[in-house]
């Protein structure tokens, strides 16, 4: 009994599995014969028949297969649609991931341009402070008196090696005008001595420029300023950025 059963199931998927195209060509196949009995039962009447009965006897016969076979297309051309549907639905979605993917991408790498592009910047700030030097002047007192028309500073460089060093008072003070030394060693440090000779007294104000070439043969140059007071032999170099010094 259980074999039945399941013989009988296997029929009955076997005929689920079918695609309409199959039930409609067995039966198309299956009409036309009984087409072909019924015509063989009765073919002297058939003969006997004007073009215009014929005529509308064919149309008879053949029209609901016609009309089957009609929509059986419809219902094709309807499932083809639906799978290019689902196809061109399936390739923008595909596309839409893609252009995600891709914009992604487009992110990480701008990001990772960026952060080269900073290292690299880095990289040249970095040599650049390494190739320039760094100045710094601090004056130095005279307690003792024992120079009357003159001040001096200390000149330090606090960065890479410098050759060719110039100094330049603009405008000069008294006898001092350009000073020249050959080179600037990191953490070295000279005396500069700034006459005041036949200097008229009062407020002093100017720059104080400073030439030189670097370890990679570059030109470069710093520029100050300068506040002197003749009759108290006194002088100071700053930078830009620093605040005035109360004279």
């Amino acid at each position: 009994m259980k074999r039945l059963c399941a013989w009988w199931e296997e029929i009955a998927d076997w005929w689920k599995a079918q695609k309409v195209e199959w039930y409609a060509a067995y039966g198309t196949v299956i009409y036309i014969g009984i087409i072909i009995l019924v015509i063989a039962a009765k073919l002297e009447e058939l003969f006997e028949l004007k073009l215009n009965e014929l005529g509308d006897f064919l149309a008879g016969v053949f029209g609901p297969v016609a009309f089957l076979w009609l929509v059986l297309g419809f219902l094709q051309q309807g499932r083809e649609l639906k799978l290019s549907s689902d196809a061109l639905r399936l390739q923008a979605d595909e596309l839409k991931n893609s252009v995600e993917q891709q914009s992604i991408m487009a992110a990480a790498a701008i990001k990772q341009i960026e952060s080269q592009s900073l290292a690299f910047d880095l990289q040249l700030q970095e040599r650049e402070r390494a190739m320039s030097a760094l100045f710094s002047f601090d004056f130095i007192e005279d307690p003792d008196g024992r120079f009357p028309s003159m001040a001096h500073l200390k000149m330090t460089n606090y960065g890479g090696w410098a050759n060719h060093v110039y100094l330049q008072f603009l405008p000069g003070i008294g006898g001092t005008g350009e000073s020249y030394y050959p080179f600037f060693r990191p953490e070295q440090s000279r005396n500069i001595s700034v006459y005041f000779e036949n200097v008229e007294p009062g407020h002093k104000i100017g720059q104080c420029r400073v030439r030189y070439i670097g370890l990679d043969k570059v030109a470069r140059s710093a520029l100050f300023s300068y506040e002197a007071v003749p009759e108290r032999r006194w002088i100071f170099v700053k930078t830009p950025n620093e605040n005035n010094h109360d004279l």
